[in-house]
């Protein structure tokens, strides 16, 4: 016997989201599509929109809630718990493994490492050691499996990253879209995890002709929230053609530097404010050499680019 189950989420008005769609159609029910999703061993979440006359159905390959960018008043947004035969051989949320989804990935690298390989970015369920709670992340399940735990685009709602420590600290934004995982977790997912890599994946020029680059470094490392989570990084690993240029390390570099905040400043030279947005900011009167976190439209990479920035990530695997 088939067994499933289907909880109502949110619906976040956005103009993005980094979920993959399956395909739309046109039904008579909302019964109807969570029968559509039940045969589709890919579907885990839909978005029902009912008019006077028809039910349009969205399909979902991931996601936790819906994003839309119009009148949301008559959708309704749902994701599938698990479904299981028999009590066992599970379709399991994204990050759940095991024949009853009884366990969770620590990381994207997890993923990658028991099978869960995709070439797609996907929402989902991490729980590193330490974590009371697993949480939803982006990971990109191959080449090893990076964890997201910044991203960033310009014409993104929430955009916002003038944030006092608590916000840095906790995290903020939609996982979905442009967010800030947050100290706390970035801490706990490196803490013993010494061999691991940071990617910078740096879009610049015009949104609809633009150009992308990307650097690797070695062996992340975060302070506890006493050392206000003070950043090390080893040397550059690698990086595409074109060359970003290494905006993180070169003067004023931050490494060996504490996270800084408008309302919790270690710099002498009132580097957040002045900025508008958290970072690890050099104790120089220049503050760094890339702004990711700053206002919106004021996005750089200073070493080696030309070109506005207009959308960046940070992700890190663990070798």
């Amino acid at each position: 016997m088939f067994h499933t189950s289907f909880q109502q989420t949110s619906i976040l008005y956005d103009t993005c989201d980094e979920t993959e769609q399956l395909f739309t159609e046109t039904s008579h029910s909302t019964i109807q599509c969570g029968f559509t999703c039940l045969r589709n061993d890919k579907c885990r979440r839909m978005l029902v929109c009912e008019d006077d006359y028809t039910v349009q159905c969205t399909y979902y390959y991931d996601g936790d809630y819906c994003v839309y960018e119009d009148d949301s008043s008559k959708c309704t947004c749902y994701k599938q718990l698990k479904a299981c035969t028999d009590g066992k051989n599970c379709t399991c949320p994204l990050g759940y493994y095991g024949d009853t989804c009884d366990h969770i990935i620590t990381d994207c690298s997890h993923g990658f490492q028991i099978g869960m390989e995709t070439h797609k970015y996907k929402l989902t369920t991490i729980k590193p050691p330490g974590e009371p709670y697993p949480y939803k992340v982006i990971c990109q399940l191959h080449g090893m499996g990076w964890t997201k735990i910044m991203s960033r685009e310009n014409k993104c709602n929430i955009s916002n990253f003038n944030r006092n420590w608590t916000d840095y600290e906790e995290g903020f934004g939609h996982v979905q879209g442009t967010y800030w995982l947050g100290l706390k977790k970035i801490y706990k997912l490196l803490q013993g995890r010494p061999e691991n890599n940071l990617n910078v994946l740096v879009y610049y020029g015009h949104p609809t002709n633009y150009k992308m680059c990307t650097i690797y470094y070695d062996n992340m490392a975060l302070g506890n929230a006493s050392t206000n989570y003070w950043i090390n990084l080893d040397k550059v690993a690698s990086w595409s053609n074109p060359f970003c240029g290494d905006s993180l390390l070169s003067a004023p570099s931050i490494k060996g530097r504490p996270f800084s905040t408008y309302d919790h400043d270690s710099t002498s030279y009132k580097c957040p404010t002045r900025l508008a947005g958290g970072w690890w900011y050099a104790d120089d009167p220049d503050c760094l050499e890339a702004n990711i976190n700053g206002r919106n439209n004021e996005l750089n990479w200073v070493s080696n680019l030309t070109g506005k920035i207009f959308k960046i990530q940070m992700s890190i695997k663990f070798n």
